[in-house]
């Protein structure tokens, strides 16, 4: 794998400045991606901001969720009910779990999305870390039932919601330097130098990487025009401004082009792949049916497209699209499966890898 992604869920108000100190703490693996709210800014305009957690902790490897005194401020009603009208499973779990999120704030939000994706995930990933600030100075005990009987903190009512899902505040800290020790002592800190001491790749060297395999030249290289002379001419379709529309204007998705033999889809692709580059999208071209009989498995395929072997595609991508849209380019599948009895491992890891990047889409 490239690296780890990791969603940093606080209160900005609280624990803002946490972000940078994470990041400095992680800044010798420069394959721990640090991602938080305030990266949200910016990020795919059309999405709500509950939309834009839910695309960030998808994705992520890790979720460290700091919770102190605060809880942050809320969403509108308005946006959980959209945000649960397109997330069906989401909301059948928050049913199923018998959570009620009528009141919870965004970075609340943010942990039960990441419980969510855990679930989709059938457990594992992403890890999620429950990280509780200690009070310095306890008040007094006040016995129940007395005069003046202690009211529980909103924090604390969230911190036994999450108890009653199992699970528990398993990191607890009294300043920056307790906190950073505490998570590089657990599980994250195992997980965040395992990853950095795979291969590891530069986000420039990866963009030159999938560009340049000899599957991704095939199809950037192949003939637009009638001929290859002078004379030849590029045959308009509107398929082409249909394609560049949605992907500019949808923050994700899945087109799928569909022509019968020698109708022009791969000429399309590859001018569509050059409308992109214009349009300052990241393109990342496969042709399928160049890609080696010999591909059995996701490290043969990583070698095939010119990455290192234990370098996962999907995470890859994911990581290019922090920062950037980016467009997978799969051309000639059709091919692949006319194969399938015979050669059925390339076909299966390209569409696993289109599930991948689909996630629940």
């Amino acid at each position: 794998m490239p690296g780890t992604i990791t969603f940093l869920s606080r209160v900005s108000s609280e624990f803002g400045h946490l972000d940078e100190v994470l990041r400095s703490q992680l800044a010798p693996l420069p394959s721990a991606v640090i991602k938080t709210p305030t990266d949200l800014e910016g990020y795919d305009a059309g999405l709500t901001t509950l939309d834009k957690l839910w695309d960030f902790i998808k994705n992520a490897d890790a979720v460290i969720h700091v919770v102190g005194v605060e809880l942050g401020s809320q969403p509108p009603q308005s946006m959980i009910d959209e945000l649960l009208a397109r997330h069906a499973e989401l909301k059948a779990w928050l049913n199923q779990k018998s959570l009620a999120c009528a009141g919870w704030t965004y970075t609340q939000w943010e942990v039960f999305l990441a419980l969510f994706r855990r679930h989709q995930c059938g457990g594992g990933r992403p890890l999620i870390f429950v990280v509780a600030q200690e009070v310095s100075d306890p008040p007094d005990p006040i016995l129940p039932g007395s005069e003046r009987e202690m009211p529980a903190s909103p924090s604390q009512g969230h911190l036994d919601t999450l108890v009653g899902l199992n699970v528990h505040a398993n990191i607890s800290f009294r300043n920056d330097g307790e906190l950073l020790t505490s998570l590089m002592r657990s599980e994250f800190g195992a997980l965040v130098h395992s990853e950095s001491q795979a291969a590891v790749i530069s986000l420039t060297d990866l963009v030159s990487a999938l560009r340049g395999s000899g599957s991704a030249r095939a199809l950037l290289s192949w003939p637009q025009r009638t001929t290859n002379d002078e004379r030849g001419r590029w045959l308009a379709r509107p398929e082409l401004n249909q394609i560049v529309d949605a992907v500019v204007t949808e923050p994700h998705g899945v087109i799928l082009l569909l022509g019968v033999p020698g109708s022009g889809k791969s000429a399309l692709l590859a001018r569509f792949a050059e409308v992109c580059s214009r349009q300052d999208l990241l393109v990342v071209p496969i042709k399928a049916d160049r890609i080696s009989e010999e591909v059995c498995d996701e490290h043969s395929l990583a070698r095939e497209l010119g990455l290192p072997a234990a370098t996962d595609l999907a995470t890859s991508v994911r990581r290019l699209a922090f920062d950037r849209k980016v467009v997978v380019l799969v051309d000639q599948l059709d091919a692949l499966a006319g194969m399938v009895v015979q050669k059925p491992a390339r076909l299966r890891l390209l569409m696993q890898l289109i599930h991948d990047l689909c996630g629940d889409q």
